[in-house]
């Protein structure tokens, strides 16, 4: 694996800069030229996507956003002109061109849109669904335990749920189903088999906590590998106890069709979702030194870059920092994010660090914010950067911050070393 190498250092490349009365942990949301924000203390904000101007801000704050600010940490849904925002005592509906209040949903939660349909999840309070523009009731299930965050839909066909994971509660998982009528269409979950690498030890099987994707005909999802920690120790085996794999699944049966397994002498654990772009998936890892080897493990970050239909490692970059949440795949270059608030791109093909940018301030997930237990294994991250045309939009703890991408090659010229 190669370590991270500074390719050109991105100054003067910072369009504007907006900061925010609290960290923004919610991905920043394009529609056309505004950038809608929301941050971890109840505000929402709409900035000009070009230039950074706050064209409307709208604020429903909590007394303390440590304590309180988790239901902020929710990416707002849109439908045409309306804005769905999960706030303290319920989903809030809001003009989007102007920010002005235009109703209020009793039943808060997570907010996604498919079609002409908006669908609202909580942790423990099951899922909704609602018509279009009339927010009359359409179905309702008792499906508990979903991660808060939108879950993915594929074509407007069949909607994919990841599932938390909480002790003696739920134990990560996926759910398929059909969001115009609530049927389940199945369901996996995490399971214990034989390990390949210790006879007699058995193995924990458990999907990683991000969303699914789908892409090259299968739903793909990380899983965690877990070996079974005193068979290691009685038999000192050095080998990492957790192994990261890559898991592709039929998106109609969800029976599985791929597992790629990362190899390595660290434990692994999946920090952001999968993406999949041209026969490739890109995955974030953290990585920590196996607990034989040291007493107080330090993570680092890697990106990997796997065949989809091999499982091949193409490339593997390591950085010095955790990786903040997602990559993003965009043409022959992939963005990467570090908690540390740097941003780095790589070329696809190659995983070789073209230029890289500081955004100024730490890119958080809930999990280093709020002060919130046990139901923190249900929160989730959103993505650190967005891509625009020709701009990056990265969200940190002080705002956001709008980066003009390079143009051509002639500004990616790489420099070696430190």
């Amino acid at each position: 694996m190669e370590r991270e190498k500074h390719g050109q250092t991105a100054r003067g490349m910072a369009k504007w800069t907006a900061h925010t009365a609290a960290p923004v942990i919610a991905s920043p949301r394009l529609c056309g030229k505004t950038l809608i924000v929301a941050d971890a203390g109840g505000s929402v904000y709409a900035f000009h996507a070009l230039t950074g101007e706050e064209r409307w801000r709208r604020a429903d704050p909590v007394e303390d956003w440590r304590e309180h600010g988790v239901p902020f940490s929710v990416t707002p849904a849109v439908w045409n002109e309306w804005l769905f925002v999960e706030a303290v005592g319920g989903l809030h509906i809001l003009d989007l061109r102007s920010g002005e209040f235009v109703g209020e949903l009793a039943h808060h939660g997570c907010p996604t849109v498919v079609g002409n349909l908006l669908l609202v999840h909580h942790v423990s309070g099951g899922v909704r669904a609602f018509g279009l523009p009339d927010l009359a009731p359409r179905w309702s299930r008792g499906w508990t335990g979903w991660l808060r965050a939108s879950p993915t839909v594929h074509e407007h066909e069949l909607a994919y749920a990841v599932l938390g994971f909480e002790e003696q509660r739920t134990h990560g998982g996926l759910l398929a189903f059909d969001p115009s009528t609530g049927d389940e269409v199945f369901r996996r979950r995490d399971a214990v088999e034989r390990c390949p690498l210790s006879e007699g030890a058995e193995d924990w099987l458990i999907f990683s906590s991000v969303p699914a994707v789908v892409g090259e005909g299968l739903v793909w999802l990380p899983r965690d590998r877990g070996h079974d920690e005193g068979h290691r120790r009685e038999n000192d085996d050095p080998a990492p106890w957790n192994d990261l794999e890559i898991v592709g699944l039929d998106p109609r049966t969800g029976v599985e069709r791929r597992c790629h397994r990362l190899h390595s002498a660290h434990e692994l654990y999946a920090s952001g979702a999968i993406v999949v772009s041209d026969g490739t998936l890109y995955v974030g890892a953290a990585l920590y030194e196996p607990p034989s080897r040291t007493e107080e493990p330090e993570e680092s970050g890697a990106l990997y870059a796997v065949d989809a239909a091999s499982g091949t490692v193409r490339w593997s970059r390591r950085f010095g920092g955790a990786i903040a949440a997602a990559p993003v795949a965009d043409g022959g270059t992939v963005y990467v994010a570090s908690e540390q608030g740097e941003i780095s791109a790589l070329a696809s093909a190659t995983g070789r660090v073209l230029w890289n940018f500081e955004a100024g301030a730490r890119i958080s997930h809930p999990h280093a914010l709020f002060e919130r237990e046990p139901t923190d294994s249900y929160d989730q991250a959103g993505a650190a950067v967005v891509k625009g045309e020709e701009t990056l939009y990265v969200r940190t703890d002080l705002g956001v911050v709008a980066f003009q991408v390079p143009a051509g090659r002639d500004e990616t010229v790489e420099r070696r070393g430190r």
